[in-house]
């Protein structure tokens, strides 16, 4: 059931504290569950393919293949969703005057952009994270200048087995 409702991208909402489609519920269930374990695994390619793709939907997606895909099965994928000029990454905030004054918008593809560097890391390509990384270290907004050089910090580190 839960496959299928990513499979037909049901968008009615899900009953949580937020507005939510169904078939992202049951993704975030199917990874929870483990991607591999329950066959769910090619969802997580499918949805990187889906025209539109919001960055939600997309880093989702790329944040699950890094917990539940090898390096073969996720690197040319999340680099192809990189290429993509398509995407959905604008977010317009709510406005708390109504609909006075111009909305406010607010340009998410750093989140897309770091969880990819994280997940290109994690499976050693480390010079493509690093440049994903740098460009939003010097960003305007402080939250992502931190998130950036949080995930280069991630990337200076030994790895533990």
């Amino acid at each position: 059931v839960l496959k299928e409702t990513v499979r037909a991208r049901c968008a009615d909402k899900a009953q949580v504290n937020r507005d939510l489609p169904r078939y992202l519920a049951a993704f975030f269930l199917l990874d929870h569950l483990g991607l591999r374990e329950t066959g769910a695994l090619p969802l997580a390619l499918e949805l990187l393919a889906d025209t539109p793709l919001n960055h939600h939907k997309a880093v989702a997606a790329v944040r699950a293949l890094g917990r539940h895909a090898t390096a073969e099965e996720a690197l040319e994928p999340i680099r192809g969703l990189l290429r993509r000029t398509d995407l959905e990454v604008d977010l317009v905030l709510q406005h708390s005057q109504g609909a006075q004054g111009k909305p406010i918008v607010s340009n998410r593809r750093f989140e897309l952009d770091l969880a990819a560097a994280q997940v290109l890391a994690q499976f050693g390509a480390h010079e493509e994270a690093a440049m994903l990384a740098e460009r939003h270290a010097h960003d305007e907004r402080a939250l992502v200048r931190s998130y950036a050089r949080k995930v280069l910090a991630q990337m200076r580190e030994p790895v533990t087995a």
